[in-house]
């Protein structure tokens, strides 16, 4: 769970989290169940846990993602709160019902039509609960790891799109947040490569309407045994240093929080 205290927006905590096998989706989904019950506690100084953060492929498919909107959508889950969550590859068919439940948001260039027959899918899943209503979005990889990329049989489908949401603390104070999975940090995308082609697509977006604004959280989601690899570590570096790049994005004060299964 990660806090973030609504007058000092840096103070947040992690609580680690183990992926999932798929022999014993039981046992992890019990660990979802056990990961959201501390979240929902309130002993730990801040009103409620703003941001809940479960790792790529720590969710065990449909059954699991399911168990999660049971507990968000009931009463006792506090409006004003995130969870995102990665989840276990996914068929077509898988993708679809997915896609399709519970008002699901999916930006037209990832939907499920769009996936062949042969594909699967590496996603990432993203809840907001406030007034009561809980909505969510799906977002998919946009760039397959090496790993990713050595699976034969089969090939990943790639997503389009990121969601860059926006709210505002108690005091008023906006926010903005995304997501990525692992390797969309620092693979190729398109002709550029990783948060720079994301944030480039943002930035120019931005300077059209000649609005400068804060990022405040970048959540990579991640199964990377390497955690510590140079590359992953170099663009945390750059992301902070360079800062004639992607100069409407502002990120002096912005968090990188990468959620890791293994290392």
């Amino acid at each position: 769970p990660l806090y973030i205290d609504k007058d000092h927006p840096q103070t947040w905590a992690v609580a680690p989290f183990p992926w999932w096998q798929n022999n014993k989706k039981g046992r992890q989904i019990e660990r979802i169940i056990r990961t959201l019950e501390i979240a929902k506690q309130g002993d730990h100084g801040c009103e409620k846990t703003h941001f809940t953060i479960f790792p790529e492929y720590s969710i065990p498919g449909l059954e699991g993602v399911q168990k999660i909107q049971e507990i968000l959508r009931s009463d006792l889950w506090k409006d004003g709160t995130i969870v995102i969550g990665g989840i276990d590859g996914l068929t077509k068919d898988e993708y679809s019902t997915l896609c399709s439940r519970d008002t699901t948001q999916v930006h037209e260039k990832n939907k499920a039509g769009k996936v062949r027959d042969d594909q699967w899918v590496n996603c990432c899943i993203m809840w907001a609960k406030t007034n009561g209503l809980l909505k969510r979005w799906v977002q998919p990889k946009l760039s397959p790891s090496w790993p990713e990329k050595n699976i034969t049989d089969s090939q990943m489908f790639v997503g389009r799109s990121v969601y860059v949401f926006s709210g505002k603390f108690e005091n008023q104070t906006k926010y903005r947040f995304l997501s990525l999975i692992c390797f969309d940090w620092i693979g190729p995308i398109g002709t550029s490569y990783g948060i720079w082609a994301v944030f480039s697509e943002i930035d120019n977006y931005w300077r059209s309407t000649n609005t400068r604004k804060e990022m405040n959280l970048v959540f990579i989601l991640q199964f990377n045994p390497e955690p510590n690899h140079r590359n992953f570590l170099e663009n945390a570096r750059d992301y902070f240093e360079i800062r004639d790049r992607c100069p409407f994005i502002n990120r002096n004060e912005g968090i990188i929080l990468f959620a890791n299964t293994a290392g």
